[in-house]
């Protein structure tokens, strides 16, 4: 269960990054 949980809150901390880097790439152009 630890393993699904972890790879659950990497799948999740992969998408916050991952949104907040195309935020990043729009605002610079």
């Amino acid at each position: 269960m630890n393993t699904d949980k972890r790879g659950l809150e990497n799948a999740e901390l992969t998408e916050k990054i991952i949104r907040v880097f195309f935020d990043v790439y729009n605002e610079l152009g």
